[in-house]
């Protein structure tokens, strides 16, 4: 079951589907928080990265009226769909009523979804191979650090390295690397790592927040920096970062192979950001 502004709907429904601007034109946003020993993610960075896009997009609501709502229809259905450990929440926004490019409304909706998952990705040991993506670039602007329903890029970039037999693929904006299809992206090169700012263009990501926090609470050598393709043919390491998969080491860029069972930054960080989840959500 899926809530939509406040009502249960069978996923799929006309209700869930038709009346749904983000599905005519583009016009909202969505979060996605991760569920670990029943305990929702980063629940305070995820609502103000979602506020903040509402406001760039000109959404009319009451911030603190409408946060409350959402906090606990997460919990609501999380309890109807029955996710009691590991799991997935999709909060998605769009604008409510008609209207075309002009819209009739500028008040919100809301849908969520959620589910469970089997598989604990913060401790897997899985990692992932790259290639590129440059038929369509992005572009840094006032909407890029949000997730937007605008993802065609991101879909294009995903089949993209399906077809191509990757795991994922690499954007580019204005010819620097900006991050994957799903993911931001860090190298690591003689004990330093790097990532690109938000002005190349990559969305502001919640994981990645919380990895560059940990890094600076270690003491690490880091800097954003923005970085051409050739810079991550110099890296030791490369790893990936989003809200599901915590971090995700990279063995493969294109032809450039690299030996992820040598790594030392990747996994170290892997197992301090387990144990920060881990006390954050102690049963």
């Amino acid at each position: 079951m899926i809530i939509l502004n406040g009502k249960l709907y069978e996923p799929g429904s006309p209700e869930a589907t038709l009346l749904n601007r983000s599905f005519r034109y583009g016009d909202g946003l969505f979060e996605t928080l991760r569920v670990y020993n029943g305990k929702p993610l980063f629940t305070d960075l995820h609502l103000e990265r979602m506020t903040r896009g509402m406001k760039a997009l000109g959404f009319i609501f009451q911030p603190e009226l409408f946060t409350q709502t959402i906090l606990s229809e997460i919990q609501r259905v999380m309890e109807i769909n029955g996710i009691e450990n590991q799991g997935k929440v999709s909060v998605h926004i769009f604008r409510a009523g008609e209207g075309s490019y002009k819209p009739a409304s500028r008040s919100p909706y809301y849908l969520i979804e959620g589910y469970s998952v089997k598989d604990d990705y913060f401790q897997s040991k899985v990692s992932c191979s790259l290639t590129e993506y440059k038929d369509i670039s992005l572009n840094f602007n006032a909407l890029s650090a949000y997730k937007t329903t605008n993802a065609l890029p991101y879909v294009m970039a995903a089949m993209y390295a399906q077809d191509k037999g990757f795991d994922d693929a690499v954007l580019f904006c204005d010819g620097y690397v900006s991050e994957t299809a799903g993911t931001n992206i860090f190298m690591v090169e003689k004990q330093k790592i790097f990532t690109p700012p938000l002005s190349s263009g990559c969305v502001d990501g919640i994981m990645r927040k919380q990895v560059i926090k940990l890094m600076r609470e270690l003491k690490l050598n880091f800097a954003e920096k923005k970085l051409r393709s050739k810079d991550f043919l110099q890296a030791d390491e490369i790893f990936l970062t989003n809200s599901v998969r915590g971090i995700l080491p990279v063995r493969q860029w294109n032809e450039f192979l690299l030996e992820a069972k040598t790594y030392t930054f990747t996994p170290f960080l892997k197992n301090c950001l387990l144990q920060m989840i881990q006390s954050q959500t102690k049963k």
